[in-house]
């Protein structure tokens, strides 16, 4: 049986690149917009990535054969391959570590990943490790802001306990 990383992978190999980068151009597209003379903060430059996110990831299921948009509201969800993947920021600074930063509040992600980790308690007969080749759901996690845009890309929480890069260039 492959380790959760080989499977995690060998199904984002592909569209890695292609995601995260349009991860960074929903942070980019955003800058001329964030103005806080007006009142806007980091939630609202977080509401407007995440949107953003929405429109450019949408646009993969047109670019990549193995990436269909499951659903746009009341969240976003897509599918690579056999894995229902969301997108959640973590954090705004590079300060924040991701490990300890994902998630802290009660949206979908947090579900997901208490999910994930109710997986990994069941008894598993001969087998030393785990088995979390049924948790299929992955949340990127980003960390960014209006100053400095995209600066962490990792997928923390699938299975509970993973973490991959999705992209090999910078990391």
């Amino acid at each position: 049986m492959l380790s959760t990383h080989d499977r995690l992978l060998d199904a984002f190999r592909g569209s890695a690149d292609a995601i995260v980068e349009k991860i960074r151009q929903a942070y980019e597209v955003n800058y001329d917009y964030y103005d806080p003379s007006i009142g806007h903060d980091a939630m609202t430059f977080g509401l407007m990535v995440y949107k953003s996110k929405v429109h450019f990831l949408s646009q993969l299921e047109e670019e990549h054969e193995d990436i269909k948009v499951l659903s746009r509201h009341p969240y976003f969800s897509m599918k690579v391959k056999n894995y229902r993947v969301s997108t959640y920021c973590a954090g705004h600074s590079d300060e924040c570590d991701i490990q300890t930063a994902f998630p802290l509040n009660r949206t979908r992600a947090s579900i997901i990943t208490i999910h994930n980790e109710k997986q990994l308690r069941f008894p598993f007969v001969d087998h030393e490790e785990p088995d979390d080749s049924q948790c299929t759901e992955v949340i990127i996690a980003d960390i960014g802001n209006h100053e400095n845009g995209l600066m962490t890309h990792r997928s923390p929480k699938f299975g509970g306990k993973s973490q991959i890069a999705l992209s090999s260039g910078d990391e």
